[in-house]
């Protein structure tokens, strides 16, 4: 597939949104409490971190460097 055609989101631009979604999440715990809908946004952040790494692992030349 060449580059210019690919679409969906890069591991960088993933990796940037899963760290905002975190970042509301700490701030509903500490900064804004009450806001219920600030952690649910949050909780999205695991899920795509767990993604990024098994896509690192799955796509490693060597794994034992990996770990």
């Amino acid at each position: 597939m060449n580059e210019t055609t690919r679409r969906g989101l890069s591991a960088s631009a993933l990796k940037i949104f899963a760290m905002a979604c975190m970042l509301l999440d700490h701030l509903w715990a500490t900064v804004v409490p009450g806001n219920l809908w600030m952690t649910c946004v949050g909780r999205i952040a695991f899920p795509i971190f767990a993604f990024l790494l098994v896509e690192g692992y799955c796509h490693t030349r060597n794994l034992k460097k990996y770990m």
